[in-house]
C-alpha cells in the first residue's frame, strides 16, 4: 500500500510519498508562510478568514496551542523543520538565500524525508525549497539541459514539484525533479503596486540579463523567469498536481474508499436503501425540488454522508406519514360503515356481514354524499347480498 506524507506551504505544497505496511498512517504537514496563529478560525473566532478544514483537522484532531517557529523568515524556519536544527549554527546567522546557493542542508544531515525513508516511506515535497540549490552553468549562460544539484532530491525526497525559492529571489520557473518544466530564460523583477511588499510579477518579460528597461520596475536588477510563469501560481499548480498519476491514483483510491465507507453505513441504517433508490417515485421527488437535486447529486458524486442522509431520512418520514394516513382513512371508512349499519351483532359484526337500513343509506345519500360516495362499494356489495332492509 502506497503511503503519503504531504508537507504543504501557501500556494504551493511539499508532498512526501511512501512504501509501507497497513499499520504506518499517512502523514499531512502542512507549512506556511505569512500565516499568524490567529488567521485559523478554529484557534480564533474572530479571524477575518474561514478556515473549514483546518478546523476539522483541529476538532478531531489534537491542537499545539504552545509551539514556536525556530525564525519568523522563509529559509531559516524551513531548515529548523527539516532538520530540527537553528539555522544560526550554520552559516546563515540572519536573512534568507537567494534561490542559488550552496545548499543549507548538508547531504550527510538527517531530515524528515530521510528519516521517513527508513521507515519505508516515499518521500516527496511540491512547493517553495528556499533553502539553496545549484543551477546548471551561469545565470547569463545557463544549460538546463543539465540537471539541478544539491536540491531536494538529495536531502531525501524521492519526488520535488516546486519553485526554487520566494517571488522576489529569481529563477521563477517549476522545476519537476532536477529539471524545469518549462526553462526560464526571460528576465523580470518587482513591478510597482499599491503595496510595497506584493511582489507583482507578471508579463512583459525581457529578453537580456542585464538591468531593467522597464520603468515601472522597482528594482533594475533582472531575475530569471519561465515564459509560464506568473505571480498568481494556483490554477497552475494545481493543474500540474492534479495530472500527475501518482496523486490521480491516490484521488481515485480516496474516492473510492469514501463510496465504500458511505454506502456502509448508509445500508446498515436505511436496509432497504436499494428498494428506495429503485423506486421510480423516489426519483420523482428528488427531480421536483433544485434543493433535493443539489443534495443528491452531493451524495451521488462527492458520497456524502450527510446529504444522502439528509434525503433518505426525509423521504422515510414521508412514506411513514402516507401509510400513517392511509391506515387512519382505512380506520375511519370501517367506522362509517358500522356508523350506517345495524344487525344483531352491533357493532361487534364484520362489515362484510353487516345489514343496512335503506332509509338511512338515502338519507346519507342526500344529507352526505361524500361519505355516501366513499361507501358506494359496500352499499353495492350488501344490495347485492339482500343485506338492505
Amino acid at each position: 500500500m502506497i503511503k503519503r506524507i504531504f508537507l504543504l506551504e501557501i500556494a504551493l505544497l511539499f508532498v512526501v510519498t511512501a512504501h509501507a505496511n497497513l499499520h504506518q498512517p499517512n502523514v499531512i504537514v502542512i507549512y506556511t508562510d505569512d500565516q499568524g496563529y490567529g488567521d485559523v478560525s478554529a484557534l480564533n473566532p474572530q479571524s477575518k478568514f474561514k478556515t473549514p478544514n483546518l478546523d476539522r483537522l483541529a476538532r478531531e484532531g489534537i491542537a499545539f496551542t504552545h509551539g514556536h517557529s525556530s525564525d519568523s523568515v522563509c529559509t531559516p524556519s524551513r531548515y529548523g523543520l527539516l532538520t530540527g536544527r537553528y539555522a544560526w549554527r550554520t552559516k546563515l546567522k540572519k536573512g534568507v538565500f537567494e534561490a542559488e546557493n550552496k545548499c543549507l542542508i548538508p547531504d550527510d544531515r538527517m531530515t524528515l524525508a530521510t528519516l521517513f525513508q527508513n521507515k519505508g516511506y516515499h518521500t516527496a515535497m511540491v512547493g517553495k525549497w528556499h533553502l539553496g540549490m545549484d543551477f546548471p552553468g551561469k545565470p547569463d549562460k545557463r544549460d538546463w539541459s543539465m540537471p539541478v544539484v544539491d536540491m531536494p532530491l538529495d536531502k531525501g525526497f524521492d519526488y520535488f514539484y516546486g519553485i526554487p525559492a520566494s517571488l522576489n529571489y529569481g529563477v521563477l520557473a517549476w522545476f519537476e525533479g532536477r529539471y524545469a518544466t518549462i526553462p526560464p530564460v526571460f528576465y523580470t523583477n518587482k513591478k510597482k503596486n499599491p503595496r510595497h511588499m506584493d511582489y507583482r510579477i507578471m508579463p512583459p518579460y525581457e529578453k537580456l540579463p542585464a538591468n531593467s528597461v522597464d520603468p515601472t520596475r522597482l528594482i533594475k536588477t533582472n531575475f530569471e523567469i519561465a515564459e509560464d510563469f506568473i505571480d498568481n501560481p494556483g490554477k497552475h499548480v494545481k493543474k500540474q498536481i492534479d495530472s500527475h498519476p501518482a496523486i490521480k491514483e491516490a484521488q481515485d483510491a480516496a474516492k473510492q474508499m469514501k463510496r465504500t465507507a458511505t454506502l456502509t453505513r448508509l445500508n446498515s441504517e436505511y436496509p432497504k436503501l436499494e428498494e428506495i433508490v429503485q423506486d421510480p417515485n423516489f426519483a420523482e421527488w428528488i427531480n421536483g425540488s433544485k434543493v433535493r437535486s443539489e443534495l443528491y447529486n452531493r451524495a451521488e458524486v462527492n458520497f456524502d454522508y450527510d446529504s444522502a442522509k439528509e434525503l433518505l431520512t426525509t423521504w422515510t418520514e414521508k412514506q411513514e406519514r402516507v401509510a400513517k394516513v392511509a391506515e387512519t382513512s382505512k380506520i375511519d371508512k370501517d367506522n362509517q360503515l358500522k356508523a350506517a349499519s345495524v344487525g344483531s351483532k352491533g357493532n361487534n359484526e364484520p362489515v362484510s356481514k353487516k345489514k343496512y337500513r335503506r332509509s338511512d343509506i338515502i338519507n346519507l345519500m342526500q344529507t352526505n354524499p361524500d361519505k355516501y360516495d366513499a361507501l358506494s362499494d359496500e352499499i353495492m356489495l350488501a344490495y347485492q347480498e339482500g343485506r338492505v332492509i
